[in-house]
């Protein structure tokens, strides 16, 4: 495959190729089989003459035909290939010179629109504003706060119990002297002034230590009694 590429405007090529006299004899032998599979030839099967013969009979003219219909498309991807360029949409193809008998070249033209090619200007004295990093006071605390609290261990200790510290507790709930499902668990982990359990529970764990006992009533959810098993502080790095 030979090719020429010729620069057009708006961003459009023109590539000009010649397909070889041997691979034009290829795709007509080709095409003469396919041609031979509905014919029937005194001497020969129906779809067994030669392509050869089916030439002989046909002409030349009319098996390169349909060797170009099934040609084509794969030659123009070979002088797409050859060429370097890089397509975009639809091209324009057009035989320029057919062989009229075996042992001679084809040759066909294609334009198409390709990718522009894009100049840089003069960059090099630009300046640009960089733009400002400073952070608020407020953001940076609640930053550090939150990172403290994510590094943060719990350490077993014999004070009270106050507000924001986690204890360890048991309890059991009950409605009316029975005790009701899901109300009741052991060894359950709360913050005081989280809120996890109903009404006044917390507040009754306040200065609390361990083994302490507490009730707590609620209108809603009737009595739930409870006991610390174990008091532990937070500890910040």
């Amino acid at each position: 495959m030979k090719t020429t590429v010729t620069e057009l405007e708006d961003s459009r090529v023109r590539v000009e190729a010649e397909v070889s006299a041997d691979d034009v004899a290829t795709q007509t032998q080709r095409a003469a089989r396919g041609l031979a599979k509905e014919m029937r030839l005194p001497g020969f099967r129906k779809g067994k003459a030669p392509p050869s013969l089916v030439i002989q009979r046909l002409g030349f003219p009319s098996v390169f035909e349909e060797a170009l219909r099934a040609g084509l498309p794969e030659w123009y991807q070979a002088a797409v290939f050859d060429s370097g360029v890089v397509p975009i949409g639809d091209p324009e193809v057009e035989v320029t010179e057919a062989p009229s008998e075996e042992g001679q070249p084809l040759e066909f033209k294609f334009e198409v629109g390709v990718r522009p090619v894009a100049s840089l200007g003069e960059y090099k004295e630009l300046e640009v504003e960089k733009p400002g990093s400073e952070v608020p006071g407020d953001i940076i605390d609640r930053e550090l706060e939150r990172l403290r609290e994510g590094m943060a261990s719990l350490d077993t200790v014999e004070t009270e119990a106050a507000e924001g510290d986690h204890v360890l507790v048991d309890f059991v709930g009950s409605l009316e002297g029975e005790e009701f499902e899901g109300g009741a668990a052991t060894d359950h982990m709360i913050e005081i002034g989280s809120g996890q359990l109903i009404d006044d529970f917390e507040e009754q764990i306040i200065g609390a230590k361990a083994g302490t006992r507490s009730k707590s009533r609620s209108p809603s959810r009737g009595i739930r009694r409870g006991r610390t098993r174990r008091h532990r502080t937070r500890c910040s790095p």
